[in-house]
């Protein structure tokens, strides 16, 4: 009996000292290598590899406190368990060094570690995202001391973050990125937290923590002018409405009053006075702001226009001097404002970085000022009858004056005030003299057509003071038809470009005279007429709107004032040369015939002269 529990007593300290050989043989097996029996020639054998680095040998027994579940491993942190920096260490223990981290999570009993219990916890660590075969190391190299084991706690702290927030990071979510707590490791490392649980892949999870940008905001229609465009608008059509009845009453007042030289003399100084109302224009204009010259110009010539009736009516008598000044008047305030200032508006309320906004801009004018042609033709031709010439022209030159009221609320933008997506277009200073000719083709058009074209043909060729309005309203009327197809059907209005346009505003000017003084057919003259609007007033839109977009804001006054200029002078030879004809006793058709060749001559030879040059070259 007595050598019965002997034996018990000495198992179970032998049980209590360390583990068994042959339960060292079984756990070990877990690990694929059988640890050897400990021996003279072996002195390393007993490992258990079966966690890391820890051999079975160096367990401490139950209650010591260098292996005690408060204090928990020596130099290793597990997630729950802190360690003690001061904790004593055993001296040489051989240690088995993983080949590749694992995250590992270590459960410890609060029992005795045995070896059963250390089989257990062989069996139990917890391996995130993939499993590295450990290499232990062979038994007889003894790798470990105590700044290896220090080495392998802080690797395994480190990993412990990862674990420690396992039941934080995957909570069902794919698309959350991992966030680590505070790791419960209390000593100091240099090493940085790098987690090596991923649950998300690493484009989702960078798009998702990218963050959430706002939805820009709606773009402005590309096509939407501002509100001050439409007030300047507004007060472009009273003043167009004032400025066409006077333009049409002036060569019937001079022609009933002093005859055909007179009216033809009038309609030269009215030419002759758009030269220096050019020039003295682009300087107000850059000393006093557009606007200012605009509302100005608006208001002395209402008050112009409006003395020519009164005064007749209050003197009962014409005074030719009188309507040559009022003359003078209009025509240096028609080249400050239609020759610089209204050029410079457009810019200045739209910007300049659109080509597009600006041809709408451009044809949205054209369409108030042609419709107000229109209206003012169709007015005359009812109020004459009705009231009388200085009751319709009095209350014609009112419209002008009522103008200034919604263009002095407009607004311009200033100078240098533009966004960088306006500051893209407007930086050039002048370009290519070939590129002008279009625009100054248009420009000399129109006013040959209303100066002597329109008129003298009515009254010398036709014999009818009604046909002018009606020569012109057909013109208006082709004017209008395209400016609202640009601004509105802008695509139908790009089926040619600027030099397909500028070859259909010259064919239709031909067109035009070959109507009117070769065939000398008013149903023909009228046709010529529409298709003339159509061609001329879409040249000007598209050339325009190209020199408003490349041309700095600073160049503009001083180009237009240039391109109101050169047309008047190119007008100014057509009247010398029917003066000269009148005084040699030369008739009105054969002189408008002759007129009329020469425009023909001009408008084809100067294309062919440049393709000519451009294909020599």
């Amino acid at each position: 009996m007595k050598r019965c529990v002997s034996v018990v007593l000495v198992a179970a300290l032998l049980w209590m000292s360390g583990p068994l050989p042959g339960l060292a043989q079984t756990v070990s097996a877990g690990t694929g290598k059988v640890a050897a029996m400990p021996s003279a020639q072996n002195a390393g054998a007993g490992v258990i590899p079966g966690i890391a680095g820890i051999p079975a040998g160096g367990l401490a027994p139950l209650g010591s406190q260098a292996f005690s579940p408060s204090v928990g491993l020596p130099g290793i942190s597990a997630p729950g368990i802190e360690g003690s920096p001061g904790t004593a260490l055993p001296g040489d223990l051989p240690v088995a060094l993983p080949v590749r981290a694992v995250s590992v999570s270590l459960g410890l009993p609060a029992a005795a570690p045995s070896a059963p219990a250390a089989a257990e916890a062989d069996k139990t660590p917890a391996v995130a995202e993939e499993e590295a075969p450990v290499s232990a190391a062979p038994a007889e190299k003894k790798a470990g001391s105590v700044s290896t084991l220090r080495t392998l706690g802080k690797a395994l702290s480190e990993q412990g973050r990862a674990s420690s927030d396992l039941d934080y990071a995957f909570d069902g979510s794919a698309a959350r990125k991992v966030e680590t707590s505070d790791p419960s490791w209390t000593g100091k490392t240099d090493a940085p937290a790098k987690p090596l649980l991923t649950l998300v892949q690493p484009s989702a999870a960078a798009s998702a923590s990218a963050p959430t940008q706002a939805t820009p905001a709606p773009e402005k229609a590309k096509g939407k002018l501002p509100f001050s465009y439409y007030l300047y608008l507004a007060g472009q059509y009273l003043y167009a409405l004032g400025q066409e009845a006077t333009s049409l009453i002036a060569p019937l007042y001079a022609y009933a009053a002093q005859g055909l030289a007179f009216a033809v003399t009038t309609q030269a100084a009215f030419l002759v006075a758009i030269l220096p109302g050019a020039l003295l224009g682009s300087r107000w204009v850059k000393r006093f702001d557009a606007k200012k010259v605009y509302v100005a110009g608006n208001i002395l010539h209402g008050l112009f226009a409006l003395s020519v009736p009164v005064m007749h009516v209050l003197t009962g008598v014409f005074s030719p001097v009188h309507f040559l000044v009022s003359n003078l008047v209009a025509g240096f305030i028609y080249g400050a404002l239609r020759g610089v200032a209204e050029k410079e508006v457009a810019p200045r309320i739209v910007g300049q970085e659109n080509r597009d906004k600006l041809n709408k801009a451009g044809a949205l004018f054209y369409a108030a000022f042609e419709g107000a042609e229109l209206t003012a033709a169709l007015i005359i031709g009812a109020l004459i009858p009705l009231l009388g010439l200085n009751p319709t022209a009095a209350v014609m030159s009112g419209m002008m004056l009522l103008s200034a009221f919604p263009l002095a609320m407009m607004r311009l933008k200033r100078e240098g005030a533009a966004s960088a997506e306006e500051k893209k277009g407007g930086t050039e200073q002048s370009l290519p003299k070939m590129t002008y000719l279009p625009y100054i083709f248009t420009v000399f058009s129109h006013l040959s057509l209303y100066m002597f074209l329109a008129p003298f043909t009515a009254l010398e060729i036709f014999k009818s003071q009604a046909l002018n309005g009606t020569i012109v309203a057909f013109y208006t009327v082709g004017s209008l038809v395209t400016a609202l197809v640009t601004a509105y059907l802008p695509k139908v209005a790009k089926a040619l470009d600027e030099r397909g346009w500028a070859a259909a505003g010259v064919g239709a000017m031909i067109a035009f005279l070959a109507a009117s003084l070769l065939l000398q057919s008013v149903p023909l003259t009228l046709g010529a007429s529409f298709l003339l609007g159509v061609g001329l007033t879409q040249m000007q839109i598209v050339w325009r709107s190209l020199y408003q977009q490349r041309l700095a804001l600073s160049a503009q006054p001083h180009v237009f004032q240039w391109l109101s200029i050169i047309p008047v002078l190119a007008t100014l030879p057509p009247f010398l040369f029917m003066q000269a004809g009148l005084f040699m006793g030369w008739s009105m058709p054969a002189l408008l015939g002759i007129i009329g060749l020469a425009i023909t001559a001009v408008s084809l030879g100067v294309p062919l002269f440049n393709w000519l040059s451009k294909r020599l070259r």
